[in-house]
């Protein structure tokens, strides 16, 4: 009798936990579902451009380092000047931020797939399905926050590039020509 008391109170938990499997699969779709919205979004932001404008940017920055002389210029353009400068490593650490992101979220979608195969299978710790959903959904959330955070900040770094970018660029060579007439003239 306690046998059968016994493997009952074990049919009745198994069944229990497989009432829970349908949610939790849900559950999973929908994360894999806000997985690959990130990922669109992140494929949305112009790391070729980002590049290319870095690249102007190092260029004007070093031929303003190496040929400005010291004369003087208005507060405005100082402000510019400096706001322009703030911008390489902003661009930067971008990229750099890009390209992690694109790892994490490479990870994220085997860790779903792995727990997606264990609930489906009933396998691995069932104890703890919900707490580990609940992990890669918030894994999830922040990568998708973080995405929007670089697409937000990409967009504003290139809006600020195209208004400072023509004064400044002219400016640096002026700076070089200027430096090229004084060395004519030594």
């Amino acid at each position: 009798m306690k046998i059968y008391f016994f493997f009952f109170l074990m049919l009745l938990f198994a069944s229990c936990a497989d009432l829970l499997r349908p949610k939790q699969l849900q559950r999973i779709d929908e994360i894999q579902s806000n997985l690959i919205e990130a990922k669109e979004q992140l494929n949305e932001i112009k790391v070729d451009s980002l590049e290319h404008v870095l690249t102007d940017m190092e260029t004007v920055d070093f031929r303003i380092k190496e040929y400005y002389s010291g004369d003087t210029i208005s507060v405005e353009f100082a402000s510019k000047l400096a706001e322009y400068r703030i911008l390489i490593p902003a661009l930067k650490n971008i990229l750099r931020s890009l390209n992690q992101v694109d790892s994490a979220i490479i990870v994220r979608e085997n860790q779903l797939n792995i727990l997606k195969n264990e609930i489906q299978k009933s396998a691995g710790n069932r104890a703890k399905y919900d707490e580990n959903i609940l992990f890669e959904a918030e894994e999830v959330n922040a990568i998708y926050d973080f995405v929007k955070f670089c697409d937000s900040t990409a967009s504003s770094s290139l809006d600020t590039f195209n208004i400072l970018q023509p004064q400044i660029e002219q400016f640096s060579i002026q700076c070089e020509d200027d430096y090229k007439i004084q060395q004519e003239q030594q």
